[in-house]
């Protein structure tokens, strides 16, 4: 079930929480507002967390196969005993994530990156994840290519297993390996939905091919190709994702594509730093 969780300093003088889920089919000419699918306000600071399934009402309004924004308001208000009427809003903080619903019998959340163009021109899907550890598998999941580079940021542990998805194509993977100056095939033919072990020393780059082209996925669906990855040691992962598409070479080279959306499927917002004035 889609939980969102979010933190804030100690020091915040918000009274009040608004959660709103915006739908993105928003067109030119469209009523900003009419955008709303959903409102609920809290009146308390330490409103701390939204689970989707509460409300069953807006279980109905939301599409799996639409992406969504939940804005998380942190309110002040004039006066401590009224509404959240805009009229009695002193000040307030808003973040806004896009996020879709997770397919079923898939894992029960997945890390989005962020995106960005290194100097050489790639894209490249940037990730933070705080807690890590040999323990669990986290999921995490960019747009659709044909391949992928997996590598960790510096002093995150390394990878120690990998689970890749199921239902793709053959669901068959051919996976390589950094040797300190070429990759080496590791293992062809990884089934998907089997979690392959990478040795217990672990390895700080891994790359998957074998994804058809043929599979004919949704770039625009975020939720395509899901990753489960498994660390040899405590820690968090700041690593990176490098999407391989098809060329019309032999040779398939990085993508250039842009990132559709960033997001934690349960969002932990990052402290707030701006407030506006009304």
């Amino acid at each position: 079930d889609t939980t969102f969780e979010w933190g804030v300093y100690e020091a915040s003088s918000h009274d009040s929480v608004r959660v709103q889920i915006w739908s993105l089919d928003y067109k030119p000419g469209d009523s900003i507002s009419g955008d709303i699918i959903f409102s609920r306000n809290f009146l308390t600071p330490d409103a701390a967390s939204f689970r989707v399934g509460d409300y069953a009402d807006l279980m109905t309004l939301l599409d799996p196969a639409k992406m969504y924004s939940v804005e998380v308001s942190l309110i002040d208000r004039r006066n401590d005993a009224g509404s959240l009427a805009n009229s009695n809003i002193l000040s307030r903080s808003r973040s806004f994530f896009d996020f879709m619903l997770l397919p079923e019998g898939g894992p029960t959340a997945a890390y989005l990156p962020s995106g960005g163009i290194d100097p050489s021109g790639e894209t490249v899907f940037k990730f933070k994840v705080e807690d890590v550890s040999p323990d669990e598998i986290i999921f995490i999941d960019p747009l659709v290519a044909v391949g992928y580079d997996y590598a960790i940021g510096e002093g995150d542990p390394l990878f120690r297993s990998i689970l890749l998805p199921a239902g793709i194509g053959d669901s068959l993977y051919d996976l390589y390996i950094w040797n300190g100056g070429d990759w080496v095939l590791f293992q062809s033919g990884v089934v998907g939905g089997t979690e392959l072990d990478l040795g217990e020393a672990g390895v700080d780059r891994i790359r998957v091919l074998g994804i058809e082209a043929e599979a004919g996925l949704d770039p625009a669906n975020p939720l395509a190709f899901i990753t489960g990855l498994r660390f040899t040691d405590e820690g968090r992962f700041t690593g990176t994702m490098t999407p391989i598409t098809f060329d019309t070479g032999t040779v398939p080279e990085p993508a250039m594509l842009l990132l559709l959306a960033t997001a934690l499927l349960a969002i932990r917002l990052a402290p707030q730093v701006r407030r506006a004035r009304r």
